[in-house]
């Protein structure tokens, strides 16, 4: 089992260097988080890469740049081309795509068994699915997360996403898609889900399906 509390840049991130006064946003420094558009507040798996992660808690970790920037996967971050399986519980993380995870192009993820929540971000608040990616979700929960667009999931232009016995509640977005947020050409298959209780300014307080979707 493993933690990653308050993390910024996290284990393999690309946020600052900790402790150096020079880099005051890094982990350990004046203000404590990464001062880079960072990837991976918790963990950062590199493009091309292939990894399991298992039976893993992140809590309070950010991607952020200092809160500025427009990081990518507040608690994991994915790399392009990546595939792999990932099994976790991931509590108020923040990035600018993916306040939990952010799964890169081109990749093939497996998620089971997970719990997403508090998480915040631009787009996607539990889980951010960029170009061309293929998703499985089996058994998870992604509630309570706040986003501009899908704050429960955001699949971007051509993803395909496969959602299995999950629950996407309590979600809220300031724009479109309260729980999940489809771009163009993707495709999604919900099966035994409670997609439910989420809102959205915009369209789609449940589902959101763009142009070509």
């Amino acid at each position: 089992q493993c933690s990653a509390l308050g993390g910024a840049g996290g284990a393999g991130g690309t946020g600052g260097t900790p402790g150096d006064p020079n880099e005051p946003n890094a982990p350990g420094g004046q203000f404590g988080s990464s001062d880079s558009d960072a990837g991976g507040g918790g963990i950062c798996v590199a493009s091309g890469s292939n990894a399991t992660i298992s039976d893993c808690i992140l809590a309070d970790c950010n991607a952020v740049g200092g809160g500025e920037g427009s990081g990518r996967g507040g608690g994991i971050y994915y790399g392009e081309g990546y595939w792999g399986a990932l099994t976790a519980d991931m509590t108020a993380c923040v990035a600018g795509s993916g306040g939990g995870i952010y799964c890169g192009p081109d990749s093939d993820l497996t998620i089971n068994d997970c719990s997403i929540s508090g998480g915040s971000s631009d787009y996607g608040a539990a889980i951010y699915c960029d170009s061309d990616c293929l998703l499985t979700i089996n058994q998870c929960i992604l509630t309570d997360g706040a986003a501009d667009y899908g704050a429960g999931i955001y699949s971007a232009i051509a993803c395909t996403l496969a959602v299995t016995a999950t629950e996407v509640s309590n979600n809220a977005a300031s724009t479109d898609g309260g729980g999940i947020y489809c771009g163009p050409n993707a495709t999604v298959t919900l099966i035994d889900c409670d997609i439910s209780r989420n809102v959205s300014t915009g369209s789609g307080g449940g589902l959101f399906y763009g142009t070509g979707g």
